[in-house]
């Protein structure tokens, strides 16, 4: 009984993980240009969900701090 609810949880959490990984595979390529900030690159590409939460998930991404650069190259996710 509890190797089948441990079997059971352990199967949960991984469909929940590759499910969720699945969301975010795809992304553009983004030039920074003058002007541009995160929250408007973030509406540009994904105008109908929360700018913090795209925001979030490019830094991640790419690895950045909130500061960018024009001419900097950025992968932006697309769902």
């Amino acid at each position: 009984m509890v190797a089948t609810s441990t079997v059971i949880i352990i199967s949960t959490l991984f469909m929940n993980y590759t499910s969720k990984n699945k969301e975010i595979q795809r992304y553009e390529i983004h030039v920074v240009q003058p002007g541009d900030t995160l929250w408007k690159i973030s509406k540009m590409y994904r105008p109908n969900e929360d700018p913090r939460k795209v925001v979030w998930e490019i830094q991640k991404h790419n690895k950045i701090s909130p500061v960018i650069r024009p001419g900097q190259v950025l992968e932006i996710p697309i769902r």
